[in-house]
């Protein structure tokens, strides 16, 4: 059995899980199934399709593998879906959650959830703890799609309303600039007085090249050296800790 899954990067905690009960499943059921023995080889695809694909191709050709497996996002399940129908080869999918994954191929299975189950969950929620109004934001692929159409279908069946649907574009697989989103003016309003004062006027100092370094030398990053070109192209920039917003003028 193949199992290719995301053992480092920022998924790296659900391809371990995965791996750890496939594990746990043969120390305790056994590695023989039909008088066969069981043999997984686990290989890691740092959450990029080509990686995914690629790794698919080899341990088809080369390991002669009777199933592939794994597969810890959707974009990772659909790059090796043609492999698996071109060589037959089952493909379990046991994280990926988009629900039109198993129509990439006649050779596709599914053993871990699907994100509509999640999200017509959360529309029954909402509708049971009084939420009447609504406004969606999803990363602008598969799983995210998934949850808008259907916690929006969900909730507008309870009688609610969604005010709007936003979707973050992506960019390699993720959702472009990896953006987050807090209240500023509440986070700013919730300080101490004594917080205020000691951070007015302060400025900070965001260095991508140090960030790089202190992230390149964690156990297990795969991370490569920065050039001197790369270095000279995101030089530290400095802010301040606090600016008044051009809108509300209020400290944020």
């Amino acid at each position: 059995i193949g199992l290719i899954l995301p053992m480092t990067g920022p998924f790296a905690s659900t391809g371990k899980q995965i791996e750890a009960a496939a594990r746990l499943y043969m120390a305790q059921n056994g590695d023989t199934v039909a008088g066969k023995k069981v043999e997984l080889i686990v290989k890691d695809d740092t959450s990029a399709p080509d990686v995914t694909k690629r790794i698919a191709q080899e341990l088809v050709v080369n390991d002669k593998v009777s199933v592939l497996a794994g597969f810890g996002l959707t974009p990772l399940a659909l790059a090796t879906a043609p492999i698996a129908t071109q060589s037959k080869t089952p493909l379990v999918v046991m994280a990926a959650a988009t629900s039109s994954i198993t129509e990439a191929s006649p050779f596709v299975i599914r053993t871990s959830f699907a994100l509509p189950q999640a999200a017509v969950a959360m529309g029954d929620w909402a509708a049971q703890n009084g939420i009447k109004k609504a406004v969606t934001m999803v990363a602008d692929y598969g799983p995210g799609i998934d949850a808008e159409k259907y916690f929006k279908e969900r909730l507008l069946l309870n009688g609610a309303e969604v005010l709007e649907s936003l979707r973050i574009p992506m960019r390699n697989g993720e959702p472009l600039g990896c953006t987050e989103f807090c209240d500023m003016h509440a986070a700013y309003r919730d300080l101490s007085a004594e917080w205020k004062q000691k951070i007015a006027g302060t400025t900070a100092l965001h260095d991508f090249a140090k960030f790089w370094d202190k992230m390149r030398s964690q156990p297990g990053s795969t991370r490569k050296p920065l050039t001197d070109a790369q270095r000279a192209a995101k030089p530290p920039v400095s802010h301040p800790v606090v600016m008044t917003h051009p809108i509300t003028r209020e400290p944020v």
